[in-house]
């Protein structure tokens, strides 16, 4: 009986001492995680929450993160969307810390409904009057850029024309009379102003259409030769030794010390160090390009004004279609199903979505960066002037074309000449 009873007494003693060392549950590991919605449509401007639910219920550690894969067209913080510009789908993501599991949403960003076309200045009547709003008045303006303040731009026949925010329009440089003479101000002449770009400086630079040549315009309105010499040719070579033929858009790579420039009469795009003013050409083959703009990463993009299409053009040279089948007509569709009628300029926005000015549909085009082509504002076929619903306006000749700031396009009306703006009311 005594050693009996100390067996026992020592079978409890290493039971007690193997189920009471320590109390402390095992901690519960992450599983999985959910979010809702898994797809979902905004437009710019609005905000919106995703719920995610990390499992099990009782996970110990539920923190997460979170991530757009294009934050120029939706950011996400702690599950609240913001939606920036029209584009998508953009992929957002939630990540568990514990475990790394993930779940998706995608997002569309579209405009919102309330897309109007007002007139920012001129009255429609050909002249040459500074004022402001609709008491100026332009003659065939197709070239225009905004600078950082919110200041436009315009080249217009024999003039370079500054409209400010407010809408007050001035001259900058140029005279009634057309001609090829660099001077300052209303001493220098041009011949029928193309397309504009903006230096990090602040100086234009303009394409000059009918003297074949590119101009730089100063804050100060100095107006000199950059490269061509006022006759019409094709020969590379730096400055006014070089030669070119008609040039419609000039656009500068992302560093702003180089100039693009698309060549009309010779079918090519043009490439100007600035340093150097060394002309050489970037690449050929193309169908009278027109319009011209580059994005973040230095492509090009032109339009093809016999052509009927919007071209990529890569810093190597390398020349692709993003959008028309090469046919004259109208059509909304995916990249070369879509079709076009002498599109004539075209810009670009942060989210890498390009606006056409489709010159014979007489409507605004947008291509996104899928290549899908939809028709922004303006009735196809369809010309005239009335503001309005984007969908029922009006435009008479569109021509140059410029992304502004909140998802603004400013489009000039080059026949019945003013200044439009595309934007949500």
């Amino acid at each position: 009986m005594k050693w009996t009873g100390i067996l026992a007494l020592a079978i409890l003693a290493a039971t007690a001492g193997a189920c009471g060392g320590d109390d402390t549950p095992s901690p519960v590991p992450v599983s999985g995680v959910t979010l809702q919605p898994t797809a979902l449509d905004m437009v710019v401007g609005s905000d919106t929450l995703l719920v995610a639910t990390v499992l099990p219920d009782n996970a110990d550690d539920k923190s997460v993160a979170w991530s757009s894969s294009d934050t120029t067209v939706v950011t996400v913080s702690n599950g609240n969307l913001s939606a920036v510009s029209v584009g998508g789908p953009v992929t957002i993501t939630v990540t568990t810390l514990d475990g790394e599991f993930t779940a998706t949403c995608a997002v569309t960003v579209k405009h919102p409904p309330g897309l109007k076309v007002s007139t920012v200045a001129g009255d429609g009547v050909v002249g040459h009057v500074d004022a402001v709003g609709t008491e100026a008045r332009f003659s065939a303006p197709q070239g225009i850029v905004m600078d950082a303040a919110g200041n436009l731009y315009v080249g217009e026949n024999t003039w370079i024309r500054k409209i400010t925010p407010a809408g007050a329009v001035t001259t900058l440089a140029g005279g009634t009379a057309g001609g090829y003479v660099d001077g300052t101000s209303t001493a220098a002449r041009f011949t029928d102003v193309a397309g504009l770009a903006l230096d990090a400086q602040g100086n234009l630079y303009a394409a000059d259409y009918g003297n074949y040549c590119i101009r730089k315009i100063t804050p100060a309105g100095v107006v000199t030769t950059v490269a061509g010499n006022g006759t019409a040719g094709y020969a590379d070579g730096t400055g006014t030794n070089a030669q070119m033929g008609a040039v419609g858009g000039v656009a500068f790579n992302p560093s702003k010390d180089i100039l693009y420039v698309t060549d009309v009469t010779n079918d090519c795009i043009r490439k100007i160090v600035i340093a150097t003013s060394e002309v050489t050409t970037l690449a050929n083959g193309l169908t009278k390009p027109r319009g011209l703009c580059s994005d973040a990463a230095g492509n090009l993009y032109a339009t093809e004004y016999f052509g009927h299409r919007v071209r990529k053009i890569t810093p190597s040279g390398e020349v692709t279609t993003v959008a028309g089948s090469g046919a004259e007509g109208f059509r909304d569709a995916a990249s070369t199903s879509a079709m076009f009628a002498y599109p004539v300029s075209i810009t670009i926005d942060a989210a890498g979505n390009l606006y056409v000015s489709d010159a014979a549909n007489y409507c605004i085009r947008q291509i996104t960066p899928a290549g899908d082509v939809t028709t922004l504002a303006g009735i196809p076929r369809q010309r005239g002037y009335l503001d309005g619903p984007a969908a029922s306006a009006l435009f008479y000749s569109p021509s140059g074309i410029v992304s502004g700031t909140n998802g603004v396009i400013f489009v000039l009306d080059r026949s019945q000449p003013r200044l439009r703006r595309i934007a949500f009311e």
